[in-house]
């Protein structure tokens, strides 16, 4: 490394744990490591196995580490996910009160409380930092208990909203998350718009062979099964479909609504809908390029805080995108420009089912077309092409 300052990147997982950004922060910091003296990542591991393959790892590229062993939250309560969170965030106080770092970088996992941690030492370390925004929260979190408590909500936006202003920059996804920052009262001039690149693909051709050429329109959901999903308003365009033998559905994934979504379809004796559950990522994207269009429903006012990251999967494949989002959103305009797809509305049924059937009727397998959507998702969203704006913005 021959740059100059030293950098500390901070996130609550860091590879070889399998979370999608988890996996892009390696190649992230592998990418800006030359605009510094020296790189040190502060993480958490669950075993040490993980602990392993990343101090081989850092040795190779000359890294340091700070390593918080902790246990994986997923099926704990909510008393046992804030205890998690809060020795997360006391832990990265002590690596913040040592740190030499000239530069630190945060993103948004634990959301508002880690950035806040780096905005408070910031002022007694003297450090930089810079806001990798994912999401913008506690917006992203407005379904949750966080809309029963408006107090709690202003609170927290407060806090946020420091957090960003006090960055030296801030890295988020698309213009609508742009706009959504400055309306809270952020600079527009410090605000650089990175979106996520395709981490993973299928081997070279291999997604080619897995093509169906029958005469079936095979969908595909591939995501969370939560509430920002618009999943109920989505099941109520597929059930309408109980009688085709021409369409089908795949939904990928897990979540709190999946048994209730999973009810609905065995309660509509609908036979073309197939559960798979959270699958390996390699297993998803062997799916997705056995079908034709990748669905991506948000419920209303997520497209502002948040940027569907399933989308350049399901192009990567050459699936066409069938978004159901706001009409006057950046993703919307991408998918129509460059006629990889289409929006229907996401509040109003009819309207949705009239532009959805009309685009299912129209629908024509073309492995060209197929061809031409892989070749313009590498073109916008490939590693090297989001990974040099880092590299120029991350120094």
């Amino acid at each position: 490394m021959t740059g100059k300052g030293n950098l500390l990147v901070i996130h609550r997982y860091f590879w070889p744990q399998n979370y999608p950004y988890a996996v892009m922060l390696k190649d992230i910091v592998e990418q800006v490591a030359d605009n510094f003296e020296q790189v040190s990542i502060a993480s958490s591991v669950h075993h040490c196995s993980e602990l392993e393959a990343r101090k081989k790892w850092a040795v190779e590229h000359g890294y340091s580490l700070k390593t918080l062993k902790m246990r994986s939250e997923k099926g704990m309560n909510v008393a046992g996910k804030v205890f998690i969170m809060l020795r997360y965030c006391i832990w990265l106080c002590w690596v913040l009160s040592r740190t030499r770092a000239d530069v630190v970088m945060v993103a948004t996992t634990p959301p508002i409380l880690t950035a806040f941690v780096v905005r408070f030492m910031s002022k007694i370390r003297g450090y930089d930092y810079i806001y990798h925004c994912q999401d913008i929260h506690p917006e992203a979190s407005k379904k949750s208990l966080l809309a029963k408590v408006p107090v709690l909500f202003k609170w927290l936006s407060s806090i946020d909203k420091a957090n960003v202003c006090d960055a030296k920059e801030v890295i988020t996804l698309s213009e609508d998350m742009k706009r959504t920052l400055v309306q809270r009262g952020a600079s527009p001039n410090n605000i650089h718009l990175i979106n996520n690149f395709i981490f993973k693909q299928l081997e070279q051709g291999f997604g080619l062979q897995t093509e169906t050429t029958d005469n079936i329109i095979r969908l595909v959901f591939a995501g969370s099964l939560g509430r920002l999903q618009n999943l109920p308003f989505l099941f109520e365009l597929i059930k309408k479909y109980r009688n085709s033998e021409i369409v089908e559905f795949h939904i990928l994934g897990d979540g709190v609504l999946k048994s209730q979504l999973e009810a609905d379809i065995q309660g509509n004796s609908q036979t073309n809908v197939k559960f798979y559950g959270q699958v390996p990522l390699e297993e998803a994207l062997l799916t997705m390029a056995r079908c034709d269009i990748g669905i991506v429903p948000l419920s209303e006012g997520i497209i502002r805080v948040a940027y569907p990251s399933k989308t350049m999967m399901y192009l990567s494949t050459g699936l066409a995108v069938l978004a159901l989002v706001e009409q006057d959103s950046e993703l919307v305009n991408y998918l129509e420009q460059n006629e990889l797809g289409v929006a229907v509305s996401n509040t109003c049924q009819q309207q949705a089912y009239e532009k959805f059937n009309a685009f299912l009727t129209s629908f024509t397998k073309d492995p060209a077309m197929r061809m031409a959507i892989k070749t313009q998702a590498e073109h916008d969203f490939g590693k090297r092409a989001i990974l040099s704006k880092f590299k120029k913005v991350v120094k």
